[in-house]
């Protein structure tokens, strides 16, 4: 019987093409994306722990997605946040501005390893 050989990783593009998947919607509420982005974070910390770097890249990237991106266009962000939090949010953007690749080794379009930065 045959084995079949392992596919080819997926390129960077088709891993970001699945982050985007019904991430947003802006009829739910605040604390639903606060808490999905800790859920995703859990969620590709468990896949990196099994070693499947593809599938912890892209629940890495729904998070960073709704905290860098999404959660401060939301309607509640400057009712329902404390500043406290607010500050928090704003600094984890603050740090993604000087990462400069460090979270992501690639070679050749593909990704080959997540390295943690804290």
């Amino acid at each position: 019987m045959a084995t079949l050989a392992p596919h080819p990783p997926s390129s960077i593009a088709d891993l970001l093409a699945h982050t985007v998947d019904g991430l947003w919607d802006d009829t739910k509420e605040l604390k639903h994306f606060l808490c999905l982005a800790e859920t995703y974070c859990h969620k590709g910390k468990e896949y990196y722990d099994k070693g499947n770097l593809e599938n912890a890249f892209v629940y890495f990237a729904k998070a960073a997605t709704l905290v860098l991106d999404k959660i401060s266009t939301h309607r509640d962000y400057d009712v329902k946040l404390k500043p406290v939090h607010k500050n928090n949010l704003d600094l984890v953007h603050f740090f993604t501005t000087f990462l400069e690749g460090g979270l992501l080794k690639r070679e050749g379009g593909r990704m080959d390893k997540i390295y943690w930065i804290i």
